[in-house]
């Protein structure tokens, strides 16, 4: 994935959370492409709950206006 498209999702999101909440759960996110879809790969348990609440709806959204790819190709571990 090229690093400008996860950088354009992180700044749709600052649209809907404050700076910490951005800082805490969503700049550790490691995006990694795949043939069919993105992983994002989270420090912990705590980041998976928290992105899964909040926010994942969203950048399914985000990464679906980019790309090809189904709102359910967007995975968190």
């Amino acid at each position: 994935m090229q690093t400008s498209l996860w950088n354009q999702c992180i700044q749709a999101l600052q649209a809907d959370h404050s700076e910490q909440q951005i800082n805490q759960w969503i700049r550790p996110l490691q995006p990694v492409e795949g043939q069919n879809g993105l992983r994002l790969l989270a420090p912990n348990r705590f980041v998976v709950d928290w992105v899964n609440t909040h926010c994942m709806k969203r950048i399914e959204e985000i990464i679906g206006k980019h790309t090809d790819w189904s709102a359910d190709s967007v995975s968190i571990e």
